[in-house]
């Protein structure tokens, strides 16, 4: 229930979000206010998990984002990591620095690596 009221409570209309949630099964929850959040594609969590089986899926995001927030979406077959609301902000002031600065990313020489059902 506390997790209920915290996501719900920057919603403009609270009991038109708790209406909304009791008559379908989704809630729109504002972005920006108290967490932003980062959308990834389920067959991308289920490739890098290995696994289809919510309890797995559980403890793999758990170890890799450090047991921060995850909202899974089965209908969308999407899961939402949280993160702080200044999340969008400070990434786009870490682009502009790598932008800036002519940052540039190493990769091990040598290596393939397989992506089965990869599009180039």
């Amino acid at each position: 229930m506390a997790a209920e009221h915290w996501l719900l409570s920057k919603h403009p209309v609270l009991s038109g979000a708790r209406a909304g949630r009791d008559m379908h099964p989704v809630a729109l929850l504002p972005l920006g206010t108290l967490f932003s959040a980062v959308p990834v594609p389920g067959r991308l969590v289920l490739a890098l998990t290995g696994s289809a089986e919510p309890w797995a899926v559980d403890v793999i995001l758990g170890q890799v984002l450090d047991g921060g927030p995850v909202i899974c979406d089965p209908q969308g077959h999407r899961y939402y990591a949280l993160g702080p609301a200044s999340m969008p902000t400070m990434w786009h002031q870490t682009a502009e620095k790598w932008r800036r600065r002519r940052t540039w990313m190493s990769s091990a020489v040598g290596h393939t690596w397989e992506c089965r059902g990869c599009t180039p």
